[in-house]
């Protein structure tokens, strides 16, 4: 079962220096950082002990030099295969701005770039999500009417990662439409490099739904930085790999609270291992007791021309509610999911699940709780309020050990209660086949 490691709080909207809600949680870790970004704002920790190396930081002030205003929606990835954090952050809907480091070290020299994804009079872009691949770094967004807010079309972006990371001009990014069809586009984030399983394979892919609960549509990328196209691989059926009719996510209460909104079943992620992409979403169910929310998973087999899904699974369970998850894989093929969860009778709190790879497919164990919610939850905006977009999940370099960014509400002073906590931690099954390696002992927690 998943062990926990060191657990401390992040950022809440306090901390932060917010002025909106939702926060819109992500988290990245590398050799010695871990670094969580809200929509304001970002934070370094040392991930030896969880303390913090560098404070709350806004990303208008992080992004000054390249005049990067009107930011929402952050992103925050780690390529293991150059040791570099990757910052980005749409700005105003009309430029995505990414800052790089230099180097391992988030404390040091960070190259910043912004580019232009809008027009900033008739679209704008919205729900960013970034991955590293080969050859280049892979966004997707979708694009709006910025008159109307009718949804216009899903855009994919392929940057030219080499130039980034030297701090040189970056030629023009390329960049596709995937049509009015298809929404919210996930790129693969790559992992395995200090494993030796790194991909080899040097076309992208990308996953996105039309928005009906049931349908994974991949696409493949190749030769991204140069005259490729992607197309539509393989359209796949969640609902029949689970056995579980996806519906649209609805409210979520709370003990002594109102409802809050789940929103919808867009996919929260791409996560690559050991030839699979991974995906989570959250949709209503019913598992006997009634309707609640509840979280889906598939595991996607990458390696032929036509992607297959290998397992999928269903978290669900009568009278608790949840939402917003994200997963990671490690070097093992297990796989942990985290997500928000609530009901009638507890307030919003941080969970886990996972599964080791030798567990019946489609299975997950038993959850664990990361932060328990302090209050009900409330914001500014009426009821049904925003409570989130997604959450972050990530993997360290090593393989082993899994970090959660998760959100919750908190007793602090103000008109809203968002919060978020990281917490640590490892499959010990997995860890005892590389007890060889020292550098991949496990983290324990604090007495």
């Amino acid at each position: 079962n998943l062990t926990p490691g060191i657990s401390f709080a992040s950022l809440d909207f306090q901390t932060s220096g917010a002025t909106s809600t939702p926060p819109d949680p992500e988290l990245a870790v590398g050799e010695n950082y871990v670094i969580s970004v809200v929509n304001t704002s970002f934070a370094i920790y040392n991930k030896s002990n969880g303390s913090i190396a560098q404070g709350a930081t806004s990303f208008a002030s992080f992004f000054n030099s390249v005049a990067c205003p009107g930011v929402f929606d952050p992103n925050v990835i780690f390529d293991e295969e150059h040791d570099r954090y990757v910052l980005a952050i749409d700005g105003d809907g009309s430029n995505y701005c990414i800052g790089v480091s230099a180097t391992e070290n988030a404390l040091g020299t960070w190259h910043l770039y912004k580019f232009t994804v809008g027009n900033g009079s008739t679209v704008f872009m919205d729900y960013p999500h970034l991955g590293a691949g080969q050859s280049a770094l892979f966004m997707g967004g979708n694009i709006f009417n910025l008159n109307t807010l009718a949804f216009v079309e899903s855009r994919v972006w392929a940057f030219d990662k080499s130039a980034m990371y030297a701090g040189s001009a970056v030629p023009t990014p390329k960049t596709h439409s995937l049509g009015a069809v298809e929404g919210t586009p996930q790129p693969l984030h790559f992992h395995g490099f200090d494993q030796g399983t790194w991909p080899s394979f040097s076309e992208h892919y990308f996953v996105s739904d039309p928005y009906d609960g049931t349908t994974l549509t991949v696409h493949r990328w190749p030769n991204a930085l140069a005259s490729g196209t992607p197309t539509i691989v393989a359209q796949l059926d969640l609902n029949t790999a689970t056995g579980v009719t996806g519906g649209l996510p609805v409210d979520t209460p709370q003990q002594s609270g109102s409802n809050f909104q789940a929103n919808d079943y867009r996919m929260r992620d791409f996560e690559y291992r050991n030839g699979s992409g991974w995906v989570t979403d959250s949709i209503s169910c019913n598992p006997g007791g009634g309707t609640v929310n509840c979280v889906r998973w598939a595991e996607v087999n990458l390696v032929p021309a036509t992607p297959t899904i290998v397992q999928a699974g269903v978290q669900a369970s009568s009278g608790q509610y949840r939402i917003f998850p994200n997963l990671a894989v490690d070097r093992c093929d297990n796989m942990a999911v985290g997500y928000s969860k609530s009901s009638t009778s507890m307030f919003p709190g941080v969970f886990v699940a996972g599964r080791e790879s030798t567990d019946p497919a489609g299975s997950l164990q038993d959850e664990l709780q990361l932060k328990a919610g302090e209050v009900a939850y409330t914001g500014f905006d009426p009821v049904p309020r925003r409570f989130g977009d997604y959450s972050g999940m990530a993997i360290d370099p090593n393989g082993f050990t899994f970090w959660y960014l998760g959100e919750y509400s908190k007793n602090i002073t103000g008109s809203t209660k968002w919060a978020t906590y990281i917490g640590s931690f490892q499959f010990p099954s997995c860890i005892s086949v590389f007890l060889g390696e020292k550098v991949y002992l496990p983290i324990v927690a604090k007495p």
